[in-house]
């Protein structure tokens, strides 16, 4: 049997992640035996079927299933569907990823017969069998598809618990080198790139990152996010450095981007990986995308590091701990900070991330935002507003106090979303009770607070600068001959060490002040931080 994979992409979005859901899908089907192809599209919010008719023309399948990971191509699939039904009626047409989380808005408005639900691995398996034997699907679990006026579901399939038995992703499939991002113009995009590890310079290192899944699910029901499962299901470590040798070997990479739901199950479970990478002794730099606070300590941290780790993304979500329990995060506001202030101390980076807008969300809990993103002494942080999709709590929460009546407009509507223009766009849903007007401000206001901030803290950062360059000439004996541009450095750091920096508009005693609170907040073992942490917990 011939099955073709469309994925649709939104090319507003830089690519990075390849779309493992659709090569394991393929890889699932070739064991069998079937021929698959897979078609990753330029731009979902294109309509021009033109090129989609050629391949399908070309490729004449059986069936087709569209990936659809976001609801946002909800609208991308509806137009589609029904142009694949109009022009190729005799093909069957299935959907999975996210968008099945609305599986009775997709049946009941779509041309679309078949969706699959949760993870499609074994159950594409056998409903490609039903559909090459022509006979019913009722005994197929995991899925809900259309009969007559009817949309009827069967019977839940168990999450896959030996992922090992997955194989490798349909690599060949696709085209990887689209995936592999520079690692140099990558972090360039930060405003404190120079201060990463050095490590990125090395000869021998490669600059191509590859982003990979190590594990399936997450222990969080944050109830902002659909993707959660019932716990965190690891591949193997035989398994995951075997594949990341492989990896290595083919695409002449030695730089990863583990990019899960949720990194790490626990402490405990870090310690092993720890321990099994240090065993393997593989050579390669990692980022972490997607791990909870509560798995990791300052020492884990640090041997993180050492094994080649360089970034770390922590869903920090709030400064509130009253908005934490709404999102249900089920930490601390101290445990962010304990945790953020490790990170630092391992020299790991990395971006806080934030939502805003939540339920009960108001103008004091951003202030307390500010003020967390003040004390883990961040520059650098990134914010979005917080947005309903089907298969989350806020999803549901949205439909029961009336926000979204009809489901099919919404998705069909939300498909113009991008970060930068949703608070403006017409399917903006304001949870809070604060105005639109005002909540627009907050990410400004959060940016102006913490830049007027940190300003004070770069006086000590220059100084440090300015030192290093005086020390740097004046060790080789080339003051003499140093250009103009190194003269002013060394004659601004003169003056400073003579102590006269009144024409700077600095005062030593702010100096002091400056250098104090920057030392204690950086270090975990200072003042300031001692005295936070014998405040009492919150919630």
């Amino acid at each position: 049997m011939k099955f073709q994979i469309i994925v649709p992409q939104y090319k507003g979005f830089s690519y990075f992640h390849p779309p493992y859901g659709a090569m394991y899908i393929a890889r699932s089907l070739m064991d069998e035996g079937h021929e698959v192809r897979i078609e990753v599209g330029d731009d979902w919010k294109s309509f021009d079927f033109e090129e989609l008719h050629k391949r399908i023309e070309e490729f004449s399948p059986d069936a087709i299933g569209f990936n659809a990971t976001v609801s946002t191509c909800y609208l991308y699939v509806k137009a589609a569907s029904k142009y694949i039904k109009q022009h190729f009626p005799d093909i069957k047409v299935i959907v999975g990823g996210g968008l099945t989380a609305a599986a009775d808005v997709v049946l009941k408005n779509t041309y679309v017969d078949i969706a699959v639900l949760g993870e499609g691995d074994i159950t594409i398996k056998h409903l490609v069998d039903k559909i090459e034997k022509k006979t019913s699907y009722a005994d197929v679990n995991g899925i809900a598809y259309r009969e007559g006026d009817r949309i009827l579901y069967t019977a839940p399939r168990s999450p896959i618990a030996k992922l090992d038995t997955l194989g490798y992703p349909a690599f060949d499939l696709v085209d990887i080198d689209k995936y592999l991002t520079n690692a140099l113009d990558f972090i360039k995009g930060f405003p404190t790139y120079r201060e990463w590890d050095k490590r990125f310079y090395e000869p021998h290192r490669n600059t191509k990152i590859l982003r990979i899944p190590t594990s399936r699910g997450c222990t969080s029901k944050c109830s902002f996010c659909y993707r959660h499962m019932s716990g965190i299901r690891h591949f193997s470590f035989d398994y995951l450095f075997d594949y990341i040798e492989f990896l290595m070997d083919k695409f002449d990479t030695n730089q990863f981007s583990f990019g899960d739901e949720c990194f790490s199950s626990s402490k405990r479970w870090s310690w092993k990986f720890i321990e099994a990478f240090k065993e393997r002794n593989i050579d390669i730099m990692f980022q972490i995308f997607g791990m909870r606070v509560d798995t990791v300590d300052r020492e884990i941290l640090q041997a993180l590091k050492e094994i080649g780790c360089w970034m770390i993304e922590y869903g920090f979500e709030s400064g509130s701990q009253k908005m934490l329990n709404v999102i249900d995060k089920r930490v601390s506001i101290q445990d962010n900070i304990n945790v953020a202030l490790w990170t630092k101390e391992a020299g790991i980076y990395t971006s806080p991330a934030f939502v805003l807008g939540m339920p009960g969300e108001t103008t004091e809990t951003i202030n307390e935002t500010i003020e967390f993103i003040k004390k883990i002494r961040y520059d650098y942080y990134q914010c979005t507003y917080a947005f309903p999709v089907p298969g989350t709590p806020l999803y549901d929460y949205a439909r029961l106090k009336g926000y979204i009546v009809d489901e099919d407009k919404y998705l069909e509507e939300i498909y113009d979303f991008t970060p930068n223009n949703f608070i403006e766009s017409k399917v903006f849903i304001n949870f809070t009770s604060e105005d639109k007007a005002t909540m627009a401000t907050w990410p400004k206001e959060m940016t102006k607070a913490i830049r007027r901030y940190n300003s004070k803290g770069l006086v000590q950062y220059y100084l440090l600068k300015l030192k290093s360059a005086y020390n740097r000439v004046s060790q080789i004996g080339l003051l003499g001959y140093c250009n103009d541009y190194m003269k002013r450095k060394v004659k601004l750091y003169k003056i400073i060490k003579e102590g006269d920096i009144r024409n700077k508009h600095i005062s030593q005693q702010k100096l002091k002040s400056v250098n104090s609170r920057r030392e204690n907040l950086i270090s975990p073992e200072g003042e300031s931080l001692k005295k936070i942490n014998a405040k009492p917990k919150d919630g």
